[in-house]
């Protein structure tokens, strides 16, 4: 989940062979942008959730009233 927006998204990692032109060990927020700290061994792939999946998980991990 992003911490900028609070809105939840997927991270697939792969090792570094998998593109040479990859910036390693950096997770992208797909609806905000804001960058994350990743394993630095990995480079990581990540998009938004369906409206479905994003409900669903919005449901199974509701925020806490300080957010």
């Amino acid at each position: 989940m992003s911490p900028l927006c609070q809105r939840p998204f997927q991270s697939n990692q792969f090792s570094k062979s998998f593109d040479a032109f990859a910036d390693y060990g950096l997770i992208a927020c797909p609806h905000c942008g804001i960058t994350i700290k990743g394993n630095v061994d990995s480079m990581h792939l990540s998009h938004a959730l369906s409206t479905q999946e994003e409900a669903e998980f919005n449901i199974q991990h509701p925020a806490s009233p300080l957010q």
